[in-house]
């Protein structure tokens, strides 16, 4: 058997507010583009991958953990400057 444990941990000013950007992150984003993703990603189809981490981005633009993982596709394909631009960005709207 095989499985994967992500944790994001927001820190803001109150509890409500940390609750609050967690909801953000993950709403209007499409499910079914990041299973997609992350299938592709496990399959080493690294070109899948990027591309439906992309359309996640489309939708949700600023959206953390979307930003990471294309990262982390991006860093696996030897793109360590489109990967180190991308985290960068997602540090700094997860600062936010």
């Amino acid at each position: 058997m095989k499985f994967g444990i992500r944790l994001h941990v927001i820190v803001r000013e109150t509890e409500e507010k940390a609750w609050q950007a967690a909801e953000d992150l993950i709403s209007h984003l499409d499910d079914e583009t990041v299973i997609r993703a992350q299938a592709a990603f496990q399959r080493m189809d690294y070109p899948a991958c990027e591309q439906h981490f992309k359309r996640a981005l489309t939708l949700k633009p600023d959206h953390v953990t979307v930003m990471t993982n294309l990262g982390n596709c991006y860093s696996v394909q030897g793109r360590y400057d489109d990967a180190l631009t991308l985290l960068n960005k997602a540090i700094a709207r997860d600062k936010g």
